[in-house]
């Protein structure tokens, strides 16, 4: 796809800074995890878990930013996929906030990659090749 279409590198270079970014925050997330569980911080079990949540969203945010601005290619199937993603980050988040550990919480935030990954493999593979038919 960048051979065929150069003016979408910027996209794809810088997009992707956004993703290292967000995957360093993750790790960041889970160090403050590690610290409330050793019992080294005074931020609460929702900011504690929303510490790693909030660059999980904004990694998937940027995921799919980037693959609908590269491929021009707007998949009604990713805003689903996007949706039940933000349903588990919300749900981790919230089990916090109802008093859950962050150990239950992290282990519910730990299948928000599983609603894109499952998605892509029963349907999505189908449209990622639709949206690169033309090209090809």
């Amino acid at each position: 796809m960048l051979e065929l279409h150069r003016e979408r590198a910027f996209v794809w270079a810088y997009g992707h800074l956004v993703i290292v970014a967000a995957l360093a925050a993750i790790g960041a997330g889970l160090h403050v995890a590690a610290n409330y569980i050793d019992n080294e911080t005074t931020l609460s079990a929702t900011g504690t878990v929303a510490s790693t949540a909030i660059p999980f969203a904004i990694y998937t945010l940027a995921l799919y930013a980037i693959y609908a601005r590269f491929t021009r290619h707007h998949d009604p199937f990713h805003l689903a996929l996007l949706a039940g993603t933000v349903a588990v980050l919300v749900l981790s988040v919230t089990l916090a906030a109802l008093g859950a550990g962050v150990a239950t919480c992290l282990v519910v935030l730990m299948f928000a990659p599983v609603v894109t990954v499952v998605g892509y493999e029963t349907v999505g593979h189908r449209h990622v090749a639709e949206a690169l038919r033309p090209t090809s």
